[in-house]
């Protein structure tokens, strides 16, 4: 409980705070707008199929659509993460699902190849930004000792919302059969309006609104905090803003990326997003791969579909290591830890392929399980990235690594496919990467696990400081 008397910055009362029904509401929120977002980004691979004979399509044509799905996610999170730092979180939160909304309920009734297009490029450039703002908003929310366990929450989402795409699929198949593969847009757009309407009631980043200079607005915000603390909790002292820098215009500022404090950390960043998006088109690919007796392997489609599973497995299982561990081992170690199992799964895939034209089920399966502990790189950068860049940049922290990210996973399945046949040209260079990326988290990323996020972030707007 804080003392009447003592006297506390609206930030310093933010982070005293003990996790609050608030609290629990917004990350319930925010947990479903991701678990929606993962799920329509894993439609693409049963909705293209199903568009074949609807639209003519021609594998190249199939390929724009499915293009189209990467370069809105890509877009999104480029524009919807500067723009998230630039006119506020909640005004973002809600137009990406607009966006969504909308153009997945034309996609409804789209009947040519390129208003399908159009309305799949738009759509996910609207979760695009969800991910990128999400991210940011729950940093600014929580408190030190929570803040990584209720943001790494967000990525357990992944598993079993692309878990669910091909039921929806089967059940739309079987017993909805004039919706058909209609239902998986359908219900991303039930969910989509209904998050929508939640997020009213959501309100803006505290640390964005004192960035901002709008202080009455943000004690008001504190205060609600505060009431749904308990009714024990209450704090009498004055409103205390914190020494904001009044001289500075404050806007988003995609320069901090390439600022002497910063460009290490922007380095490590896109490379890793690089290196982890590529093992995971990698791992999604590899199906693909074995089916196809590449590289002199020849597995039937029990065993891909048993590797499939396991990695997914894996998956889910790094996820929680990290969400389990983020916040007492640190970000520092599951990213090192993360980097490190992923290079050795890389480069122990390559031994099948070199030494073997009939593969035991476990060559397949350790490799492609330890390749996708990367993930826990991922989950612990969604941390770090919010902690070690201020509230100009802070979206943007997330989404412009994540935009490299997504070229990789564009270029990947090219680069794999065109070197087949000899592997380690493959996965030695995606091996070499993520231990580049290891060392340079080493040497370069500091922990700041349990810290207070404007001074981790060496927040000069908030902290009143010298950019």
């Amino acid at each position: 409980m804080c003392a009447s008397k003592t006297q506390l910055t609206l930030l310093e009362r933010m982070d005293r705070l003990p996790v609050s029904s608030k609290h629990k509401g917004i990350s319930a929120v925010c947990l479903s707008a991701w678990f929606w977002a993962t799920y329509a980004e894993g439609t693409p691979a049963f909705m293209v199929p199903a568009l074949y004979p609807i639209l003519g399509l021609t594998p190249v044509s199939a390929a724009g659509i499915f293009s189209a799905f990467g370069l809105g996610l890509l877009a999104g999170s480029v524009v919807l993460s500067y723009l998230s730092d630039q006119i506020g979180r909640r005004a973002i939160f809600q137009i990406d699902l607009l966006l969504f909304s909308i153009f997945t309920g034309a996609l409804l009734f789209a009947t040519d190849y390129w208003t399908v297009v159009i309305c799949v490029f738009f759509a996910q450039c609207g979760f695009g930004g969800t991910m990128t703002t999400d991210n940011a908003y729950i940093s600014e929310c929580f408190p030190p000792s929570k803040r990584g366990y209720y943001q790494t929450l967000l990525g357990l989402t992944f598993p079993p919302a692309l878990a669910l795409v091909p039921i929806v699929y089967l059940i739309g198949l079987n017993y909805v059969p004039s919706l058909g593969w209609k239902l998986m847009p359908l219900l991303a757009l039930i969910s989509a309006v209904t998050i929508f309407w939640l997020r009213r009631v959501l309100p803006e980043s505290v640390r964005f609104l004192i960035s901002r200079g709008k202080i009455d607005q943000a004690n008001k915000i504190v205060e609600q905090f505060e009431s749904s603390a308990g009714p024990e909790y209450k704090y009498n002292g004055p409103i205390v803003a914190p020494r904001v820098d009044v001289k500075r215009k404050a806007a988003a500022r995609p320069s901090l990326f390439a600022n002497r404090t910063y460009a290490k950390y922007t380095i490590v960043f896109c490379l890793g997003w690089i290196g982890q998006f590529t093992v995971t088109t990698t791992t999604n690919l590899l199906p693909t791969v074995f089916t196809s007796g590449l590289g002199g392997m020849a597995t039937g489609i029990y065993l891909t579909i048993i590797v499939t599973i396991v990695v997914q497995v894996a998956n889910a299982v790094s996820r929680l290591f990290t969400t389990l561990t983020v916040d007492s081992l640190g970000r520092r170690f599951n990213m090192l830890f993360g980097m490190i199992l992923g290079a050795i799964g890389c480069v122990a895939i390559v031994y099948p392929w070199a030494n073997r034209t009939t593969v035991p089920l476990w060559e397949l399966a350790v490799p492609a399980m330890l390749a996708t502990f990367s993930n826990s790189w991922f989950t612990a950068f969604m941390v770090s990235a919010t902690e070690l860049y201020p509230v100009e940049a802070r979206s943007m922290a997330y989404g412009l690594p994540s935009a490299c990210g997504r070229v990789a996973s564009i270029l990947a399945p090219f680069w794999l496919l065109a070197v087949a046949s000899t592997m380690s040209l493959y996965f030695y260079p995606v091996a070499a990467i993520l231990l580049i990326v290891a060392i340079l988290t080493y040497f370069w990323i500091p922990e700041t696990k349990k810290s207070h996020i404007d001074v981790s972030s060496k927040d000069s707007l908030l902290l009143g400081t010298n950019p």
